[in-house]
């Protein structure tokens, strides 16, 4: 992920880098109950299960938005650099 195309820019910002850093550490914090449940498969709380998987899903919709817009940027940057 260091680069998008060999010898241009580098794919993330430091910033961007951070707030991926930041949003994948959440996602791991979300795993965990997920997973949790998932391994005391007879014990599971089919709400409580659900909840856990919602709040996953928000997590990788973040770390997911954070991983395309990077890429959107880069190509738009590419496109404008190339015309």
């Amino acid at each position: 992920m260091d680069e998008l195309v060999p010898g241009t820019q580098r794919c993330m910002t430091p910033d961007e880098r951070r707030e991926l850093q930041a949003a994948w550490a959440d996602l791991r914090t979300a795993i965990q109950p997920f997973t949790g449940m998932v391994d005391h498969a007879d014990e599971i709380d089919c709400s409580a299960l659900h909840a856990a998987f919602l709040s996953l899903t928000d997590e990788f919709d973040k770390v997911e938005h954070l991983v395309m817009q990077a890429q959107q940027i880069r190509q738009l940057h590419a496109g404008h650099s190339g015309e």
